[in-house]
């Protein structure tokens, strides 16, 4: 009797998705963090551990500061940021993907929320520029800004030929850095990785 009894409480835990602390895998725990925050939930398959570039590392694309190995990466976004590197010389990133619970965590020095809740980081299709050719953002002259915004426009025209007019890249310049996002992203999930 006390057998049925452990036998019925563990399948009252598996079939109330209590067993364990995980999903599944990796994978499903991220997944289920858009699923949380009433997200667009990516599919298993747009999910990887590595992307290709010719200049960023899957740490600068992926953001290993989030906890997981997996992340997202858009190609499409991926090839204008490799073409810009290119043209531009170094560049250094401060933030690439970001899963849905890091994006929420992010917090200025104030202790204020810095990060939107629908965020492309959390998509693989935008990041954060902190420097390019060793000279930080902040510190950068208007002149420096507008020549590196410039070149920016003649490499994602580049994509648009590409991609399709729909998609372009929109950069945001903040205090210490500049940020770019491929805009209309979720509606092109062809595009995934």
């Amino acid at each position: 009797m006390r057998l049925l009894r452990l036998a019925s409480l563990c399948i009252l835990f598996i079939t109330c998705g209590y067993y364990g602390t995980s999903y599944g895998d990796e994978i499903d725990d991220i997944r289920a963090e858009y699923e949380k925050y009433g997200l667009k939930v990516p599919s298993r398959s747009m999910f990887g551990t590595s992307h290709p570039s010719r200049y960023f590392s899957d740490d600068d694309i992926g953001n290993s500061n989030n906890g997981y190995s997996y992340f997202l990466a858009n190609t499409a976004f991926w090839f204008v940021l490799d073409e810009f590197r290119g043209s531009t010389g170094p560049i250094i990133l401060s933030s690439g993907y970001r899963n849905p619970e890091y994006n929420r965590n992010l917090k200025d020095k104030d202790g204020k929320r810095i990060a939107s809740n629908t965020s492309l980081h959390q998509y693989g299709g935008a990041t954060d520029i902190y420097s390019i050719n060793g000279v930080t953002w902040g510190n950068m002259s208007d002149a420096q800004k507008w020549d590196a915004i410039v070149e920016l426009g003649v490499v994602a025209t580049t994509m648009q030929g590409i991609y399709g007019q729909d998609m372009y890249i929109e950069a945001v310049e903040k205090s210490d850095h500049l940020h770019l996002e491929l805009m209309n992203y979720c509606d092109f999930d062809d595009n995934w990785t």
